[in-house]
């Protein structure tokens, strides 16, 4: 029975050991954040900043005003602040560095989200993927309206999210739904190397649940001087939960620590 608590202690220590030197900090892919982070209004908090573009089924730019059914708002961002970690300034090609991702830059594409027509979307096929860059190269502000969807999706596939459901609340008037308003998504958790911290079902309005949300507002403006070409910039923020997944050594421990347990109760009886 000594030789089991003698087991078992070692476990805790180790295990304890273990936690204290990685608190709950995680590093995907170089991107880390503290899941314990304090000073945010949700467990997990980031934020970005994007561009976004009307396209016809020809992927040619059009005018919001001239939006029918079946074209697609195409959006293409990057974080500038992750679990309360800000951004450094910006690489020599524009992209964000930050201390989140030392060195690379966290980018988003957004596919799939079609007007309906009358004001609205449909979302039946509408995904946001986002990717690490190492080689950072794109920057909302600065990065040409054709290269958006090129720099914002050149990196490695770091997380998957579905969407499950939105709200949109068009501000433009009767004519224009489509120049500007608000968009909030809810969204679930689909895959990607850092699919594994992210909290499934952490939020629950009794209709429906879901993972991580989405909110952020935008108004078109045309590009240049008669160019027929409209765009809009502006921030939102991705909102949820994350937590630290078990290291394989507090894994072992634990392992190494049921396996005493074992042999102890197998000497007794």
């Amino acid at each position: 029975m000594n030789s089991f608590k003698k087991i078992m202690a070692a476990a805790v220590l180790g295990a304890a050991m273990t936690g204290t030197a990685q608190a709950g900090v995680v590093n995907v892919m170089g991107v880390i954040w503290d899941t314990d982070a304090t000073g945010i209004d949700q467990d997990f908090t980031g934020r970005f900043s994007y561009g976004q573009y009307f396209q016809n089924s020809a992927s040619q730019f059009i005018n919001p005003a001239n939006v029918v059914a079946g074209d697609e708002l195409a959006i293409y961002g990057e974080f500038t602040a992750w679990n309360g970690v800000e951004t450094n300034p910006g690489s020599v090609l524009g992209g964000l560095v930050g201390e989140f991702c030392p060195s690379c830059e966290v980018t988003f594409g957004f596919s799939g989200l079609k007007a309906d027509g009358a004001g609205s979307f449909t979302f039946d096929d509408a995904v946001i993927n986002l990717y690490v860059d190492h080689n950072p190269n794109f920057s909302p502000a600065s990065t040409s309206l054709v290269d958006y969807a090129t720099y914002a999706t050149d990196g490695a596939l770091f997380l998957s999210l579905k969407v499950d459901d939105i709200d949109f609340a068009a501000t433009g008037g009767a004519g224009n739904q489509y120049l500007s308003g608000s968009l909030a998504l809810r969204l679930s958790v689909q895959g990607g190397p850092a699919a594994e911290y992210f909290d499934t079902n952490y939020f629950n309005d009794g209709a429906l649940v879901w993972d991580l949300s989405t909110s952020s507002s935008a108004i078109f403006e045309e590009i240049g001087n008669n160019t027929g070409v409209w765009a809009a910039t502006s921030t939102g923020q991705l909102k949820g939960d994350t937590n630290v997944v078990p290291e394989p050594t507090s894994l072992a421990l634990m392992s190494l620590g049921l396996l005493g347990f074992g042999a102890a109760y197998r000497r007794r009886i």
